[in-house]
């Protein structure tokens, strides 16, 4: 059982990592405002295991609040890593292929960070 959450644990630990970097590398603006990015992604990707252990405790409203907004960062997860992902790999063969190159590959993130989050 603890091998199994450990592994969970660590598989939802790698996620959130990837995403932190890939929104703070695509959006310009954070660059500035690091600390702050950083307390609210972190309070965002604890509070689905904050919510499941408050839960485990006590239900109540707040531990369904949380377990709401909990199931709502984890469906960004998902699909925030699959599309930054197939971003990623797009990138490489753009990359090899010549098309993409210095100033555009910043330009390519930042679109497609914007079209992850619409979606």
């Amino acid at each position: 059982m603890i091998i199994f959450f450990s592994i969970v644990l660590i598989i939802y630990s790698l996620v959130n990592i990837y995403i932190y970097y890939k929104v703070y590398n695509s959006i310009p603006g954070l660059q500035g405002h690091r600390l702050i990015y950083t307390i609210t992604f972190f309070f965002l990707a604890a509070i689905f295991i904050a919510a499941k252990i408050l839960e485990t405790k006590h239900s109540s409203l707040i531990s369904d609040v949380l377990n709401i907004l909990g199931g709502f960062w984890l469906a960004f997860m998902l699909y925030g890593f699959i599309f930054f992902l197939i971003s990623d790999i797009i990138i490489i063969i753009l990359k090899l292929s010549g098309i993409l190159s210095g100033e555009s590959i910043l330009l390519f993130r930042k679109w497609s960070f914007m079209i992850t989050a619409i979606l």
